[in-house]
């Protein structure tokens, strides 16, 4: 999914431990669920194999998007259906050029609302032939896939301006961090891992190095 998100941070300093709070609206461009697929082989009296592969891919969009040629974007939509979540964060300067980080990202308020929905399935029917003729087939696995068009028996799209929107959330990140100033306040190195309650439950990673040229100043105690 693409997000289109705005937000600020509220921080401050108890000595070296720093707390702070940030409030995000988010509103995704575009959402696509999981797909549906499935692939099923049927074998004949005489030997013969046919395969049947169903594909079915649902998006979701704050937008038409049936109206591609003249598609325009309603602020108004996404200010009123845009979510809305807030992350917790802290940080302790564990020596002067290490800090280390936790924090609960995207802490669900607010979900984003979808009005449009677009549906697109696809069915392919081929007959392998037997399984000697196959392996005694001279024709290249290339050539095999020269004419999938013409084996494709159902093709649909559908577009759907739907009465209930489709209400969204994004996933729950507990994430630990790190930030090292080798060379003082100008340069550092990063890194993060993250465990994202999603269905399934997965790791996310990061690492980068940040340059800084302009002293900024900390607000707080």
């Amino acid at each position: 999914s693409v997000y289109v998100e705005s937000g600020f941070s509220l921080k401050t300093f108890f000595g070296k431990l720093g707390i702070g709070i940030t409030p995000t609206t988010f509103m995704p461009a575009i959402y696509i669920p999981r797909n549906e697929s499935s692939v099923s082989v049927t074998f004949a009296d005489d030997g013969s194999m046919t395969a049947k592969t169903s594909t079915k891919v649902t998006m979701y969009s704050p937008y038409d998007m049936s109206a591609t040629d003249t598609m325009t974007v309603d602020l108004s939509h996404y200010t009123s259906d845009a979510g809305l979540d807030i992350s917790l964060g802290s940080e302790y300067a564990l020596m002067p050029s290490l800090d280390v980080g936790l924090s609960l990202n995207h802490i669900p308020i607010v979900p984003a609302k979808m009005r449009y929905k677009m549906s697109y399935s696809m069915e392919i029917e081929e007959n392998l032939g037997s399984i000697i003729d196959m392996s005694s087939s001279e024709e290249s696995e290339e050539n095999s896939f020269d004419n999938i068009s013409d084996k494709i028996t159902s093709e649909e799209i559908t577009y759907t301006e739907l009465e209930k929107p489709y209400t969204i959330y994004r996933p729950v990140e507990l994430c630990a961090a790190a930030k090292f100033r080798p060379f003082g306040e100008w340069f550092d190195v990063n890194g993060s891992v993250g465990v994202v309650f999603h269905k399934p439950v997965y790791m996310n990673y990061s690492f980068g190095t940040g340059l800084h040229f302009v002293k900024m100043c900390k607000m707080g105690g």
